[in-house]
C-alpha cells in the first residue's frame, strides 16, 4: 500500500477491513490521503490488540494474543493519524458480536489457519497449542457444541480535509 496505482484525489472513499495490521501504517495513511478526494472518507475497520486478547482465540488458543503483535491499540492509530494532518478522525464506532460455534468448527478453523496469526507459530508450537486448546475450552464451556463468546472490533471514520 505504499504506491497505489491510482491518480491523486481520485477516490471518494477507502475501506480497509481487518487488514490495517498488514500494512506499514504511516505509509498507508499517507498514500490514502494522496488518492482520496477532498472531504473523502477513509474507514478503518479492525480489531485492537486488547480486543484480540479477549476473543475466543486470544482467550483460549495458547499464545495467540502474544503471537499477534501486529495489531494496534487505539492510541497507536490516533498517534499515527496525527502525522498526516490532512486526515481528521471524525468518529469511532465500537462493535460487539455475540458468536456461537461447535468446538469442532473452531478446531477446523485453527487447523486451516483461518487467521494469519496461526502462521506466526512454528510447526511444533502450533501442534502443541492445538493439543492444549481443547483443554482450555473445556475449562469454561461444558457443551462442546455450544461455545459462546463475543468478538469486538472498532471502526475509525476519517475524513480528508485540505483546509486543516
Amino acid at each position: 500500500a505504499s504506491a497505489l496505482p491510482l491518480s491523486d484525489n481520485s477516490l471518494d472513499s477507502i475501506f480497509t477491513f481487518n487488514a490495517i495490521h498488514h500494512f506499514k501504517l504511516l505509509d498507508f495513511l499517507k498514500e490514502s490521503s494522496r488518492v482520496l478526494r477532498n472531504n473523502g472518507y477513509f474507514f478503518i475497520y479492525t480489531r485492537l490488540r486488547n480486543q484480540n486478547k479477549s476473543n475466543i482465540w486470544g482467550g483460549y488458543f495458547p499464545e495467540f494474543h502474544k503471537k499477534e503483535t501486529r495489531l494496534y491499540e487505539l492510541s497507536d492509530l490516533k498517534e499515527k493519524l496525527k502525522e498526516v494532518p490532512i486526515l481528521k478522525l471524525e468518529s469511532i464506532e465500537y462493535f460487539r458480536y455475540r458468536r456461537m460455534a461447535k468446538f469442532d468448527r473452531l478446531l477446523t478453523l485453527a487447523k486451516g489457519h483461518h487467521y494469519s496469526t496461526f502462521n506466526l507459530y512454528d510447526k511444533k508450537e502450533f501442534e502443541e497449542a492445538l493439543k492444549k486448546f481443547p483443554e482450555n475450552i473445556s475449562c469454561d464451556f461444558k457443551d462442546p457444541d455450544k461455545i459462546i463468546w463475543n468478538d469486538e472490533n472498532i471502526m475509525l471514520i476519517i475524513r480528508k480535509n485540505v483546509l486543516h
